[in-house]
C-alpha cells in the first residue's frame, strides 16, 4: 500500500508520524512522509533520512504554517497545491493526516484525519474559552470544520479527546480510537537509575502546568526537559535543562526513577509513554484523558500538596517505588506500534473496501 502522511516538526506529532511510518515501512509499505510548520530540525532531518534508508519512503518538508498558527490564512491554501501535486507524483492509496484542514482536499482516495488535539478543546481545559473572537479564530475554526466535514475517517488517540472535538466541532464521518504507540530500543545494560523524577514539555505551554512544579515540596530532585521562552533557571530541587534532543531525553528517562504528568490538557502523553517504557513510575495529574491512558498503571494526583505526598512516599520507599515502576511500564506494554498501525490500516482497508463495493455496485 502506498500511504501519505502528513506531520509538523512543532511537538509529539513529530514523533508519532516517524513512528507510525516506521512500522508502516516494516511491513513493507511505501511512504511519503510532508511535515508542515517549520523546516525540520538537525536530529528530525537525521531521523527522515534514517526512514529513507528503508528504499520505499520518501521525505518532503515545508515550512507552511499550521492551521493553529498564528498566520494560519495560509496554512490550507498554501498546503493545498504542494500536497495535490504530490498525490500526481506518489499516486497514494490513501491519506494519513495530521492536520485537519487537509481532510477538505478535493481528492476520492480515503482521507484519515487524526485529531491529535485541537484550540478550542484547549482553551476550554485552562479555563480560557471563549477564546477572543477573531479573523485568527474564525479562520481556524472554518478550516478544521472543513476539514472533519471532507475527512472519510476521524481518528483520536484517546475518547476523551475525541469527546473534546464533538464538544467543539461537528463529525460526521466514521471515528475511532487508536491509542499512540511507541517502540524505543533497549536501554544500555550499565544504565542505572538515580532517585529523581522528570518531566518533559514546553515550558511556554499552560497545558503542560509545570508552573505547579515551583510551588510543590519537592522531597527528591526534578529536572525540567524542554523548550522555554527564555533561559531556565534552577532553583533547589528544581533544574530546568532546556530542549533536548530524542537521544538525549531517552538517556534521561532511563537514568530517572519517576516521570510527573503536570499536564492540564493531554490528550494521549506520549513523553509520559516513553518514559514508562523507561521504566519510570508514572504520576499523573488527575485528567480524563490519563486516566484513560494509564488506568491503575500510575500514581494520580490534583494539585501540589499532592503531588508533594506522592514524592515524599516514593522517596522514603524503595519497594513501593519499585512495584509503581513496575506497573508503569506493564500499562506501557499495550500501546506499541505495531497496535497502532493495526487500527490504522483496518480503518483504512474498510475504506478501500467500501470504495471497492461502491464502485462495483455503480
Amino acid at each position: 500500500m502506498r500511504l501519505l502522511l502528513t506531520t509538523d516538526t512543532l511537538g509529539g506529532v513529530w514523533t508519532f508520524s516517524c513512528e507510525l511510518a516506521r512500522e508502516f515501512l516494516s511491513r513493507g509499505h511505501q511512504i511519503l512522509l510532508v511535515s508542515f510548520g517549520r523546516e525540520p530540525s538537525a536530529s528530525q532531518t537525521a531521523e527522515a533520512a534514517q526512514l529513507q534508508t528503508y528504499g520505499s519512503c520518501e521525505y518532503v518538508s515545508s515550512d507552511i504554517a499550521l492551521e493553529w498558527q498564528r498566520n494560519n490564512d495560509a496554512a490550507y491554501a498554501l498546503g493545498e497545491p504542494l500536497l495535490l501535486r504530490l498525490c500526481r507524483q506518489f499516486c497514494p492509496d490513501a491519506l494519513l493526516l495530521s492536520q485537519f484542514c487537509f481532510g477538505a482536499l478535493p481528492l476520492s482516495i480515503p482521507k484519515v484525519v487524526t485529531a491529535h488535539s485541537d484550540v478550542l478543546s484547549w482553551a476550554d481545559a485552562l479555563g480560557y474559552a471563549p477564546l477572543r473572537e477573531d479573523a485568527w479564530l474564525r479562520t481556524y475554526r472554518l478550516l478544521v470544520q472543513k476539514g472533519l466535514d471532507g475527512a472519510d475517517f476521524v481518528v483520536a488517540p484517546t475518547a476523551a479527546m475525541l469527546d473534546c472535538l464533538r464538544m467543539n466541532f461537528s463529525v460526521h464521518a466514521a471515528t475511532r480510537v487508536i491509542s499512540n504507540g511507541r517502540n524505543l530500543p533497549l536501554p544500555l545494560e550499565n544504565s542505572r537509575k538515580q532517585l529523581r523524577a522528570v518531566t518533559a514539555g514546553r515550558m511556554w505551554d499552560p497545558a503542560k502546568n509545570l508552573a505547579l512544579l515551583r510551588t510543590a515540596d519537592l522531597a527528591l530532585p526534578v529536572v525540567v526537559a524542554g523548550e522555554a521562552e527564555s533561559e531556565p533557571v534552577g532553583t533547589g530541587q528544581l533544574t530546568w535543562t532546556g530542549h533536548l534532543e530524542a537521544d538525549a531525553l531517552m538517556t534521561l528517562f532511563r537514568e530517572s526513577a519517576i516521570y510527573i504528568c503536570c499536564s492540564r490538557y493531554e490528550p494521549f502523553g506520549l513523553a509520559a509513554l516513553e518514559a514508562a517504557l523507561c521504566e519510570c513510575a508514572i504520576l499523573a495529574h488527575d485528567i480524563p484523558s490519563l486516566r484513560e491512558v494509564w488506568g491503575d498503571g500510575a500514581f494520580y494526583f490534583q494539585d501540589a500538596d499532592s503531588l508533594s505526598s506522592l514524592l515524599r512516599m516514593l522517596a522514603a520507599d524503595t519497594a513501593l517505588l519499585e512495584a509503581a515502576q513496575a506497573r508503569s511500564w506493564t500499562r506501557a506494554q499495550r500501546y506499541t506500534s505495531a497496535a497502532m498501525v493495526d487500527g490504522y490500516l483496518k480503518a483504512v482497508d474498510g475504506l478501500l473496501l467500501l470504495r471497492t463495493e461502491s464502485a462495483h455496485a455503480a
